[in-house]
């Protein structure tokens, strides 16, 4: 392979199309799929690195190192877990968008690259069933100051009336 000739490598990456705080509270997978693939039907590739990096950083850069990918093998990535700023995310007020870009470099030439985009929601933002139903449970209960109390006071009114101050079904095995 010349020099000016650069190997065809594809990759194919499946992001979550909205993220937020919920999503690293709750570790949310937010990279479902990563996959490259050498699409040269001769020549393997050697000294790979996979780099994934987002704009605003609202993740760690991770990379991903592969000593040789094979003439026509597709690599599926099994280690898909991106560590998310919660610090960045928690201070979102309002969504905007980001990009997630996926880069396969060998010895520092880039040799193919992915721009994925996405949407940040603020803190208190849902993305939806469509998008995030395992988040549902995460904006059920509000986790302000002001719930716990509240939650307090009903307990002392219900010691006050000779009450269980606390739903204790679990323990009882009423549904009551």
């Amino acid at each position: 392979m010349s020099e000016q000739e650069a190997p065809e490598v594809q990759i194919s990456a499946t992001f979550v199309e909205k993220i937020n705080f919920a999503c690293h509270q709750s570790a949310f997978a937010i990279l479902r799929e990563l996959k490259v693939q050498n699409l040269d039907t001769r020549e393997g590739l050697s000294d790979l690195t996979i780099v994934l990096e987002a704009s605003p950083a609202f993740l760690k850069r991770k990379e991903w190192k592969v000593d040789y990918l094979a003439a026509k093998e597709l690599l599926l990535v099994k280690d898909r877990d991106l560590e998310l700023d919660g610090g960045f995310l928690y201070g979102l007020t309002e969504s905007m968008r980001g990009a997630v870009t996926v880069q396969v470099l060998q010895a520092g030439r880039m040799l193919s690259e992915r721009v994925i985009q996405v949407e940040l929601l603020a803190c208190n933002e849902w993305g939806g069933a469509e998008y995030m139903p395992e988040l549902l449970a995460s904006f059920c209960t509000p986790n302000d100051p002001a719930v716990d109390r509240l939650l307090g006071q009903a307990s002392q009114i219900l010691r006050k009336a000779g009450k269980p101050d606390a739903i204790d079904g679990y323990r009882s095995g009423s549904r009551e």
